[in-house]
C-alpha cells in the first residue's frame, strides 16, 4: 500500500495507518506490524524500480568483487546498504543494482555473511 503513515486516534485506542487515495476516497488501511513500513528512498535501481528502505538489493559484480545481496536501511542521514560489504551512500550505487525482494518477505536473499545465492 503507498500513502501517507498517520496515528488514528477512535475513543481512546490509538492506531497505525497508512492513508491513500483510492478512486478520490480516502482509505485507510490499519497496519498490523509497524516495522514492516518502508520510507522510499527518492531513487531507482537499474530497471526504474523504486527502492524503499528494507528492500533487499543485488550489487553486481564487477573486477573487485563477486556480486552479493544487501538490505537497504536508514542510518547516519542518508540511505545505504546494510552489509560489512558494502556500507556506501545508495546514490553511489542505486543504477548500478537491482531490488530482488525486500527482508520481510524474502530473508533468504540475504544467505549467511549477505552473500548472493
Amino acid at each position: 500500500v503507498y500513502g501517507y503513515y498517520t496515528k488514528l486516534v477512535e475513543g481512546i485506542r490509538k492506531y497505525d495507518a497508512i492513508v491513500s487515495e483510492d478512486g478520490g476516497s480516502l482509505v485507510r488501511y490499519y497496519i498490523d506490524n509497524i516495522k514492516t513500513l518502508g520510507q522510499y528512498t527518492g531513487l531507482k535501481d537499474k530497471n526504474g524500480v523504486e527502492i524503499y528502505e528494507g528492500d533487499i538489493i543485488k550489487i553486481p559484480e564487477t573486477k573487485y568483487h563477486t556480486a552479493f545481496n544487501i538490505d537497504v536501511v536508514f542510518s547516519l542521514g542518508m540511505f545505504k546498504g546494510n552489509s560489512f560489504l558494502c556500507s556506501e551512500d545508495l546514490h553511489e550505487i542505486s543504477s548500478e543494482c537491482e531490488v530482488i525482494g525486500n527482508i520481510y518477505e524474502n530473508p533468504e536473499l540475504l544467505g549467511p555473511n549477505n552473500e548472493s545465492k
